[in-house]
């Protein structure tokens, strides 16, 4: 008895776990976009995003001119930093960039940011968004205004794209059963 109370018991634990992926129901799962919109203010700099798992390196890459993040898997940690070009080592990087293709594990991360002298900019970085299902929104893109003397938790604005069809299918029925009920009313007063 013991024994299937125990087996029960670590069942109903494991269960949970093996669900912690799932979208909750009655919610999807819209795009998620993270850009930084003013990396032309600072020529002298390179960006470096990094997200992490625990001890593991879930993506390592240098942020392009145009400023969008890539994107991870939602329970990564991402944060951005901003490394001066004098103290950037593009051979060092790209080292880096194989050993965490190859395995994941880049225990040197840490102390190549330290070495280069890089700034956290932006930590904190949502990379995942659930919405009702009833809901207009379409997607959702984080915009970060940076400044190198401060780290950023919160985006400064955010654009939300809408679909506004969603409502169309809600006035429909709405206007259907309204229709309906004058319909029966009239009926009724003439009988």
């Amino acid at each position: 008895m013991k024994k299937l109370t125990a087996f029960i018991f670590v069942t109903l634990i494991l269960t949970q776990l093996a669900s912690a992926d799932l979208i909750a129901p009655g919610f999807k799962v819209i795009p998620t976009t993270n850009k930084i919109t003013n990396m032309d203010d600072f020529p002298d700099h390179v960006f470096i995003f990094t997200a992490k798992l625990g001890e593991s390196v879930c993506a390592l890459e240098k942020i392009e001119n145009d400023g969008v993040l890539p994107s991870v898997y939602k329970f990564c940690q991402p944060s951005v930093y901003a490394i001066e070009k004098s103290n950037f080592n593009e051979e060092e990087f790209q080292n880096l960039l194989n050993l965490v293709s190859e395995n994941r594990e880049c225990p040197q991360l840490e102390s190549y940011l330290t070495n280069s002298n890089a700034k956290l900019i932006v930590t904190d970085i949502r990379v995942y968004n659930q919405v009702p299902v009833s809901s207009s929104q379409e997607s959702v893109t984080y915009l970060y205004t940076i400044d190198l003397s401060k780290t950023l938790s919160k985006p400064t604005n955010t654009q939300s794209e809408r679909n506004f069809l969603v409502y169309f299918y809600v006035i429909i029925p709405i206007a259907a059963i309204a229709i309906i009920l004058l319909i029966i009313f009239k009926r009724k007063k003439n009988a």
